[in-house]
C-alpha cells in the first residue's frame, strides 16, 4: 500500500472503539433499570424517531433481527415501558409508543446517548463534523449500492 493510510483499518478501529464507548456510557443505566442493550436501542429509537413507531421500522433502520425485536418489544410491554395499538389505517401494523412510566428512564438513556455524541464530536469544528457526516454518508451510499448489486459509478 505504500504511504497511503489504511482508511478501512482506521474505520474499523474507530467503529469498534465507538461501540465500546457507547456500551460503556449505558452500563450503569442498563443495570439500574434491568434493560438489555436491545431494549435500550428500541426505547431510544422510538424516542428519537417517533415517526418510525413499528417493530418493522426498528428492524429496518436498526438492523436488529425480527425475533430479537419481537422478544424485546414483548418484554418492554410486559414491564409497562411500551404500549401497542393497531394502526387504524392498516390493522396488520402495530404502533409502538413509550409509556409515561418509561419516560424518565428513556430521558436518562437519551442523556447518556448525548454524552456519547459529545465525546465523539468534541475535537471537530462544525465544518469538520459536517464534512465527516458527508463522507460517511457517501461511504454508506457506496456500500448500499454494492450490497444491492448495483455497479459502482
Amino acid at each position: 500500500m505504500g504511504s497511503t493510510p489504511d482508511v478501512l483499518l482506521l474505520y474499523l478501529q474507530v467503529s469498534w472503539r465507538f461501540r465500546r464507548l457507547y456500551d460503556r456510557m449505558f452500563t450503569e443505566l442498563l443495570r439500574q433499570y434491568d434493560l438489555s442493550p436491545c431494549e435500550r436501542d428500541i426505547l431510544l429509537f422510538l424516542y428519537n424517531h417517533p415517526e418510525h413507531d413499528t417493530a418493522s421500522a426498528i428492524v429496518r433502520y436498526r438492523s436488529i433481527s425480527k425475533s430479537l425485536v419481537s422478544r424485546s418489544v414483548e418484554r418492554l410491554g410486559a414491564i409497562g415501558y411500551l404500549k401497542t395499538a393497531p394502526d387504524p389505517a392498516d390493522r396488520r401494523q402495530i404502533r409502538l409508543a413509550i409509556t409515561e412510566k418509561a419516560l424518565p428512564i428513556v430521558q436518562a438513556l437519551h442523556a447518556a446517548q448525548d454524552r456519547c455524541r459529545q465525546v465523539f464530536r468534541e475535537c471537530f469544528s462544525d465544518t469538520e463534523y459536517q464534512e465527516l457526516y458527508r463522507l460517511l454518508d457517501q461511504a454508506d451510499h457506496n456500500i448500499n449500492r454494492y450490497l444491492k448489486g448495483e455497479p459502482n459509478a
